[in-house]
C-alpha cells in the first residue's frame, strides 16, 4: 500500500465526502426528531395510531421499520430512508469511480511511472474506499448518538445498538463500494463505471424490496446485499450473526477480483 495515494484518492474525494457526511448526519438527526415530535402527535390523538403500529408490508417492506410508534421503527426507517441511501451509496462509490477518471485523464500513467506499482495503487485506492464509507459511517453514528442524548424515548436503545446498527451499514456500503471497484477495474470511462456501479445498488435495492413485498419471489432478497442489513434487527439484537460475514466476504470476494483484473488489464483502452 502507498499512503501517497491514500491521501491523493481522499484528497481529491474530499468535497463528495464532506457533503455526504454532512448530508447524512443532519438528515438522521432531523429524522429521529421529527419522528419524536409526530409520535407525540400521533399519541396525543391527532391520526390513526393503529397505522403507524402496524403499516401495511408493503410500506413495511419500503421502510424496514414494522413499528413506526417504536423507537427502533424511527431509526430504522431513517437509515432505510432513500436519502440516507443515497448518501452512503455516494461515499461508497467515489473513490472507486476515480481510476477510470484517472484513465480518461492520463493522469493514471505518470502515477504507475513512479515507483508505484499496479498493485500498490489498487490496494491503496481500496483501503482509501474503505475510509471514505467510514468517514460517512461516523458521521451518522455521531449524529445519532447526539439525537439519542436529547431524547428520553430514545434511552431504550442501548449504545451498543446503535454501534451495532453503524458496523452493520458499513459492511453493507464496503460491499457495494469493493463491487464498484470490481467494475471500474476494467473501465476506462467515469461515466460508464459510475452508471453500472449506481445501477448495481438500485437493482440490489428492489430485489431486496420484491422478495419482502412477495411470497413468490421471496429468495429474490437473498441475492441482494440489502437483505443483509435489516436496521430492525440489529438495533434489536435479533439479526443473525452471520449477516455481516456474509456482506464481509462480498466485499473481500470483489475487492480480490477488483485486484485482479486491474493488475493484469491493458491501460491503453
Amino acid at each position: 500500500m502507498n499512503a501517497a495515494v491514500v491521501r491523493q484518492a481522499l484528497r481529491l474525494s474530499r468535497k463528495t465526502l464532506l457533503v455526504a457526511g454532512i448530508g447524512f448526519g443532519a438528515f438522521l438527526f432531523l429524522s429521529i426528531l421529527g419522528s419524536s415530535l409526530f409520535l407525540e402527535e400521533i399519541t396525543g390523538g391527532a391520526g390513526n395510531a393503529e397505522f403507524f403500529a402496524e403499516p401495511p408490508r408493503a410500506v413495511e417492506a419500503l421502510s424496514g421499520a414494522s413499528d413506526f410508534l417504536s423507537p427502533i421503527g424511527w431509526l430504522s426507517s431513517a437509515m432505510n430512508h432513500p436519502i440516507s441511501l443515497t448518501l452512503q451509496t455516494l461515499a461508497a462509490l467515489t473513490v472507486a469511480a476515480s481510476i477510470p477518471t484517472e484513465i480518461e485523464r492520463g493522469t493514471l500513467d505518470l502515477i504507475l511511472a513512479r515507483p508505484v506499482s499496479r498493485a500498490q495503487y489498487i490496494v491503496s485506492k481500496i483501503a482509501a474506499a474503505a475510509g471514505a464509507v467510514a468517514l460517512v459511517q461516523v458521521a451518522g453514528l455521531v449524529a445519532m448518538l447526539v439525537a439519542r442524548s436529547m431524547l428520553d424515548d430514545l434511552e431504550v436503545v442501548s449504545f451498543s445498538a446503535v454501534f451495532r446498527l453503524f458496523a452493520a451499514s458499513f459492511c453493507l456500503f464496503l460491499a457495494f463500494s469493493m463491487l464498484s471497484f470490481l467494475i471500474s477495474a476494467r473501465s476506462s470511462l467515469r461515466a460508464r463505471a459510475l452508471g453500472l456501479s449506481v445501477g448495481l445498488v438500485v437493482v440490489s435495492f428492489f430485489l431486496n424490496f420484491l422478495g419482502l413485498l412477495f411470497d413468490e419471489a421471496s429468495f429474490l432478497r437473498y441475492l441482494s446485499p440489502f437483505h443483509y442489513f435489516s436496521p430492525g434487527d440489529h438495533l434489536s439484537g435479533d439479526a443473525p450473526w452471520y449477516y455481516p460475514v456474509v456482506l464481509l466476504a462480498l466485499a473481500a470476494a470483489a475487492g480480490a477480483g477488483a485486484y485482479r483484473l486491474f493488475s493484469t488489464r491493458d491501460l491503453t483502452r
